[in-house]
């Protein structure tokens, strides 16, 4: 199985961030990383049309040069620049791909922007829809003095753009034009992260940075409402929470989540009624940014960020329970994982 990396630059030696390749095998070992191209802060990846074309952030605190790059793909995984845009705001951290491959949305975490741009036929960046930005402030006096746009989704049914406000605890939905249609707000100082559909899709999961805790959101009677929070891991006593990523398992029975206070991952069982943590594996790194299940559900692969490596988990498919790490391998500033 092909696995991509996405790594932020070296400000200190001004090497460009890169995307990298490894290969799985079925043992669960990888192969070491290959430096596909050279590029600015790819710290998200995302996958167009076939995956013939993959779509990568540029974050930068300039807004001349922060945006999204659009690469075709060949038969082999080589890469071609196909073009790039700039997004409105900056610090671009994620994107995300409608259901039909028309439509790339983009996340600006440090000034608050999201972006809707068209896609050609080729997958190439056109034309750029919106760029809109929130006001207000969170409770937070450092963390969420302002909009903090930090993830971004399409829902199928209808078709929508979802947004996840970390600076403002706001989950918003937006129209076609970037008007928004509805906000859902999340208790004070939960700081929203990410999130990821039911295998249904009938709920959403949201994961919050701050308090650590997985939410468990419904649409009822067309409009969002939260239904429960979870906490996964225990409030840091001297420091923010600083939850990362939340992934689904295949089968959809469970949900994985990442602490970079903890250096850790929990499985969460879904139950009609509740959700339960079922247990917690060390990353054997530091910071772990982000994470992926590769397509067997057999594997969890983690992007250790402070630790410059990359670790593979085997993952039980039985009971969803994860093993500690038994290969690691060394990758500078990774941030993303890809299958």
């Amino acid at each position: 199985m092909r696995v991509l990396f996405g790594t932020y630059g070296d400000a200190e030696s001004g090497e460009k961030g890169g995307i990298f390749q490894s290969v799985l095998d079925n043992s669960g070992k990888l192969t070491p990383p290959e430096c596909l191209v050279r590029c600015d802060n790819p710290s998200y990846l995302a996958w167009g049309r076939d995956r013939r074309t993959l779509y990568a952030t540029q974050e930068h605190l300039d807004p001349e040069r922060a945006g999204v790059a659009a690469f075709s793909v060949d038969e082999n995984g080589a890469l071609t620049l196909m073009n790039q845009a700039t997004v409105g705001g900056y610090g671009c951290c994620h994107i995300a791909v409608s259901p039909n491959a028309d439509q790339l949305a983009t996340a600006q975490y440090n000034s608050g922007h999201v972006s809707l741009f068209e896609l050609g036929e080729k997958g190439e960046i056109g034309t750029r829809r919106f760029a809109s930005a929130a006001s207000g402030q969170g409770t937070h006096p450092i963390r969420q003095e302002g909009s903090h746009a930090h993830f971004v989704a399409f829902l199928s049914e209808p078709e929508q753009l979802i947004a996840l406000d970390f600076g403002l605890d706001q989950m918003r939905i937006y129209g076609a034009e970037g008007d928004q249609f509805e906000v859902l707000q999340f208790p004070s100082g939960t700081g929203p992260r990410h999130l990821v559909p039911s295998a249904d899709g009938a709920e959403l999961f949201v994961y919050g940075e701050l308090e650590e805790s997985v939410f468990r959101v419904r649409r009822t009677n067309g409009r969002f409402e939260i239904l429960s929070q979870t906490p996964v891991f225990a409030p840091p006593t001297d420091e923010d929470g600083a939850g990362s990523a939340i992934r689904l398992s295949p089968c959809g029975k469970y949900l994985y989540v990442a602490s970079r206070v903890e250096n850790q991952l929990a499985c969460v069982a879904i139950a009609p009624d509740k959700l339960e943590v079922q247990g917690k594996v060390s990353c054997s790194g530091h910071h772990p940014r982000d994470f992926e299940l590769s397509s067997c559900g057999g594997f969890v692969v983690v992007a250790n960020q402070l630790s410059n490596q990359v670790a593979v988990m085997k993952r039980d498919q039985t009971n969803g329970a994860l093993s500690a790490p038994h290969t690691t391998l060394k990758l500078p500033r990774v941030a993303c994982v890809l299958f």
